[in-house]
């Protein structure tokens, strides 16, 4: 072992309090890496220097506990809030959903304004109306004129036991319009 590496293990001790022998004394005072070398555990040593323990390790060991803990508690009182307030919320969007249907104006279906169900104002059928009667929007329907929604009608009046509700033999009486009609109605 050389002197320099038996000065190297010796730092540690003397920078925790015991002193240099004469001959390390005066190896340290003529070789530039072992002054080097002391300098950085002489320095490395004073950081810890001002620190002092103020509390015993079990009393810091408690109160880090005691504050995950603490920790802990405040997470689950925040989410049984956030959870709660989800919960109030779809309730919310419910009960709006549920006025504003029932609170919309249910408009008249097209071709039908004069036998459209009498509405009070607030899109409900009145309590005047003598027969209760169902109102469906059918957007196939909506380009049929008076007298074609009457024919519907008409048909649709004839039991199913008379046969076809639909004559094929007058389809070649059928200008190009009424054609065409029939074949987007048949696309659905």
């Amino acid at each position: 072992m050389t002197a320099c590496e038996r000065l190297s293990d010796r730092m540690p001790e003397v920078a925790a309090g015991a002193g240099w022998s004469a001959l390390e004394a005066a190896h340290l005072s003529d070789c530039a890496d072992c002054a080097a070398e002391w300098d950085v555990v002489r320095r490395t040593a004073a950081l810890g220097a001002g620190f002092t323990m103020r509390q015993e390790p079990p009393a810091i060991a408690r109160a880090v506990l005691d504050r995950v803990a603490e920790a802990k508690c405040a997470e689950r009182r925040r989410s049984g809030i956030v959870r709660r307030a989800v919960g109030v919320a779809a309730a919310a969007s419910v009960v709006l959903a549920a006025w504003v249907t029932l609170h919309r104006p249910h408009a008249a279906p097209a071709g039908r304004g004069a036998n459209a169900v009498p509405m009070a104002s607030t899109g409900r059928p009145t309590a005047s109306d003598s027969a209760a009667t169902l109102t469906l929007d059918i957007a196939e329907l909506d380009g049929l004129s008076t007298a074609e929604l009457t024919d519907l009608l008409d048909r649709m009046d004839l039991p199913l036991s008379t046969g076809r509700t639909v004559d094929p033999s007058g389809a070649g009486d059928l200008t190009h319009d009424e054609l065409e009609r029939v074949l987007r109605s048949l696309e659905g």
